[in-house]
């Protein structure tokens, strides 16, 4: 009996061991990646890259982008399309089918839940592929929800409630180096120094411009038996918003945009897009979430792509995001064939 018991406790020894070390290794990880932003001076003032200032001048001058009406989905299963178009619109520039069984192919051997939504912003044509989840789920957020501290942040700088000096600085670090720390002082900020109110304040503003899914639960890295949620959709129509310079105001959507096109993590969308395509987005992950959300600004016209995966924190997982990506790339450009990802820096 007794060697029986040392020979459990033994087991049992082992099992913490290597579970501590898959935990460590984890955080070892994501340690390592944000260092390595931090380390090549990515919190300094950005030098505009050539082909953002290019973007945005030929958005600037843009008169198409006048704000449109959302399209409409249909909740009832994994798949959501938008109505039928209208004798003036734009014809699809992709084939939806093909690409959600193709997205479907490549997710396969992974976990769930998994959403996908890709949308064309010249044709509003949509593709959704769901794992266990739609596209009005809720999912759990990581840093995506920094999308809605942002748009929150700068409505209270429109509506006079706060400088804008006492904020810029602190939201382009959340945005472009995914800086927490930056992100919590922008929230308690929302709050007149109350985390708990400026949560509050973002969580309202998303509700105000048609994005129920999203709840900003606690701080960045906070440890409160909660979670931070946004859905594919609201992740969309807040991406639409700024593009159609339909969020606050057209300045204010310029400058999201602009802070959006400064993003120095390329791990998720871009790694599916030739590297001298644009992409304005924010990625973000946990041991239970990874994705990213964006603007991919392709020759053949921009759309946006919604990719969020709340299954086991993953290598392949990242693989697959930067798959999808090219799936949805060539699609919008009407290459179709095996897609090709792009080898990580």
């Amino acid at each position: 009996m007794k060697k029986y018991k040392r020979i459990l406790i033994a087991g049992f020894i082992l099992l913490c061991a290597f579970l501590l070390t898959l935990v460590t290794a984890v955080l070892i990880f994501r340690f390592i990646k944000h260092s390595r932003l931090y380390q090549a001076g990515q919190m300094a003032t950005p030098t505009k890259d050539t082909k953002y200032t290019d973007l945005m001048d030929r958005l600037e001058s843009d008169t198409s982008r006048s704000p449109a009406k959302s399209p409409s989905l249909n909740t009832g299963g994994t798949e959501l399309h938008k109505e039928e178009p209208t004798e003036t619109a734009v014809p699809a520039r992709f084939q939806r089918e093909a690409l959600e069984l193709a997205v479907a192919e490549v997710l396969e051997p992974n976990g769930s839940p998994w959403i996908v939504y890709a949308e064309s912003l010249t044709s509003k044509d949509i593709a959704i592929y769901g794992k266990d989840a739609t596209a009005t789920d809720q999912m759990i957020a990581a840093s995506m929800i920094k999308i809605f501290i942002m748009a929150a942040a700068y409505d209270q700088v429109e509506q006079g409630s706060i400088p804008e000096s006492d904020l810029s600085e602190d939201i382009f670090s959340m945005i472009t180096v995914s800086d927490n720390n930056a992100a919590n002082r922008v929230t308690k900020r929302l709050g007149n120094g109350d985390a708990s109110l400026g949560r509050q304040t973002v969580t309202d503003f998303a509700r105000s411009i048609g994005c129920p899914g999203v709840e900003h639960n606690r701080l960045m890295l906070e440890d409160n038996g909660t979670q931070n949620y946004v859905s594919a959709a609201d992740c969309a129509r807040l991406l639409r918003m700024i593009y159609e310079g339909d969020c606050i105001s057209s300045e204010r959507s310029a400058q999201m945009l602009e802070v959006l096109l400064a993003q120095r993590d390329h791990d998720y969308i871009p790694a599916g897009v030739p590297d001298e395509v644009a992409v304005a987005h924010k990625g973000g992950d946990l041991m239970n979430c990874q994705g990213d959300v964006g603007i991919v600004f392709s020759e053949s016209g921009p759309y946006i792509v919604c990719i969020i995966s709340n299954s086991v924190f993953s290598e392949a997982n990242t693989k697959a995001i930067g798959q999808v990506s090219a799936l949805i790339f060539h699609a919008m450009n009407e290459e179709y064939g095996e897609a090709s990802v792009k080898p990580k820096d």
